[in-house]
């Protein structure tokens, strides 16, 4: 078994830094991405992309077998705020 290091939130600039930092620290890693997002920050970087929400938490399950540890980075949502595009 070969275990992932999960990364949520890994399309935005503080999440893809993670990610590239991981990486070059000997990491495996899975990126939990929306569908449609923009992936441009993510460009050259080996990794199992999963698509997923965590809006939608059966979106997500795909992303979890044989992940050790799990990275998020989101932005803070006020409740009531509508869900980021």
């Amino acid at each position: 078994m070969s275990e992932y290091t999960l990364i949520t939130g890994a399309t935005g600039f503080v999440g893809s830094a993670v990610a590239r930092i991981l990486k070059q620290r000997g990491h495996k890693i899975r990126l939990l991405v929306r569908a449609g997002a923009d992936l441009s920050n993510l460009e050259g970087l080996d990794a199992d992309l999963v698509t997923g929400d965590l809006t939608a938490p059966e979106s997500f399950v795909p992303a979890l077998p044989d992940a050790a540890i799990c990275f998020t980075s989101l932005p803070i949502i006020a409740s009531g705020s509508p869900t980021p595009p």
